[in-house]
């Protein structure tokens, strides 16, 4: 089974990044990094900022589709600011994602509505609405709504911009960023750094990590973005350029296999311990980690089974709230959810009475692309189904819980597997401090140590290069 990756649900805004994932999220640098400032300078910029761009969405040069942003007055002369993004990864219809943000025209210009929608090949549609401190969202034929008190100026929206602008800005500084983040339903905080200035002043790098970056000219507007170190937007000259990719093959079919392993693993459940080496080409990127960096070393990735860590508390506070992707307010999903843990006695009894439930009342199907609700409604859905079905009934129950995505091994035949490592997801739920695994499609509840996590950063960019990568077994231990 592949989960589906690939940019993530967009943040409208100049200068803003995407994590997506995923999908991760291609399109979302180029729309806003800010922090508050006096309104009339930010009213300067979005004047200036008033026009269309158009830019190609490249992965390893190869355009994989377009993203298109623009600055305009409504009729009731607010500053409304509008992106869309359309690419393609596989066979069949692009996946579409449009975002609208609506300021007051009056100081101190405060964020009025927000709108966010995508719909994309066997993935619900998907639209949020923001207005009044209530977010209305539409999965489908589902809908439901939840209080979102947290306020947006535009001062914030635009300050990165409005702090270049001022000549305060040298390189090295850091601003601290606010945005909307239309998948958690909340306005979040991000850290960019001044990067570079080149010495006539053209270009204006700015930085969140090493892996994502925005090259600015002097009128403030992107020119390119680095996301994640694999997806580059590139602004061109005009809608034509930016669509030639409608013309190119998608990097992947869906009949694409995982990477090969040099021998078949047997009887991966009853694995203690496995260390892989991995063989192929991944562009320079950091994963899989490994403790010998000399040259011509190993790449080494181990596991154990039922493998935990320790938990943060701004980890387990964001894994236990409602968002778009997981609607676990809805009173009917809450019942779901207590029918699910009733008579468990204890925190780790309804973790694994959760992940048996959904193995239970879903049947698996590949590529599904259902929602929540359109996953229990019609009893079916491929690993991203299972697993977000449970992040989502576990958050009902004040469980903190999040899908993760990785790599698991397909013995030959088991879901038609041929003996490969292929993308798949499952589930972390946080109990006592410790995040501990879950895999509700299999049925497992302790991870076999046949599951390889992956950093959200290296998702795609391990998807990317799946069909070229070898593993090798350095280590197995039952």
């Amino acid at each position: 089974m592949t989960p589906r990756v690939g940019p993530g649900a967009t943040k409208a805004g100049p200068l803003r990044k995407t994590v997506v994932i995923a999908c991760v999220v291609v399109a979302a640098a180029v729309c806003g990094v800010w922090i508050a400032q006096s309104p009339e300078p930010a009213v300067v910029i979005a004047k200036r900022l008033a026009a269309e761009r158009w830019y190609a969405v490249l992965v390893h040069g190869t355009p994989i589709g377009h993203y298109r942003s623009w600055g305009a007055r409504t009729a009731g002369r607010h500053f409304e600011f509008r992106t869309s993004l359309q690419f393609q990864l596989r066979d069949g219809a692009p996946t579409r994602m449009e975002d609208t943000l609506v300021f007051d025209s009056r100081p101190p210009h405060r964020l009025l509505r927000a709108s966010h929608t995508a719909a994309g090949p066997n993935q619900t549609s998907r639209s949020v609405r923001i207005e009044d401190g209530v977010a209305r969202v539409q999965e489908g034929e589902a809908h439901w709504q939840a209080n979102t008190p947290a306020e947006l100026a535009m001062g914030e929206y635009l300050a990165v911009e409005t702090w270049l602008q001022s000549g305060l800005a040298v390189q090295g500084a850091k601003r601290r960023a606010r945005t909307w983040n239309f998948d958690r339903l909340a306005v979040v905080s991000e850290l960019w750094r001044l990067a570079r200035i080149d010495d006539d002043g053209a270009v204006i790098t700015l930085a969140a990590d090493e892996q994502t970056r925005i090259e600015m000219g002097q009128d403030l507007a992107p020119r390119r973005l680095q996301l994640q170190g694999l997806f580059v937007l590139q602004r061109v000259p005009g809608e034509a350029a930016a669509r030639l990719w409608e013309r190119s093959t998608p990097l992947f079919s869906d009949g694409a296999a995982g990477a090969q392993v040099n021998t078949a693993i047997a009887n991966p459940r009853a694995l203690r311990r496995l260390v892989l080496a991995v063989e192929g080409p991944m562009d320079g990127r950091r994963w899989p980690p490994t403790s010998d960096t000399s040259a011509g070393a190993q790449r080494l990735v181990a596991t154990e089974v039922d493998a935990r860590r320790a938990a943060s508390f701004a980890e387990t506070r964001s894994a236990i709230a409602a968002t778009a992707a997981f609607p676990a307010n809805d009173e009917g999903l809450r019942a779901l959810a207590a029918q699910a843990v009733a008579g468990a006695p204890d925190a780790n009894a309804k973790a694994d009475a959760l992940a048996l439930f959904v193995y239970g009342l879903l049947r698996y199907e590949d590529a599904a692309g259902r929602s929540v609700f359109q996953a229990v409604r019609d009893r079916r859905g491929d690993c991203t189904e299972f697993a977000n079905l449970y992040t989502t009934l576990a958050r009902a129950v004040a469980l903190p819980a999040r899908t993760r995505v990785g790599l698991a091994y397909r013995a030959p035949g088991a879901e038609g597997g041929n003996g490969e490592f292929a993308l798949h997801a499952w589930n972390e739920v946080a109990v006592d401090g410790v995040w501990r695994g879950v895999d509700p499609t299999w049925g497992q509840t302790r991870l076999d140590a046949t599951h390889l996590p992956l950093p959200e950063e290296d998702i795609l960019a391990v998807a990317v290069a799946l069909p070229n990568l070898v593993f090798r077994v350095v280590e197995a231990t039952y």
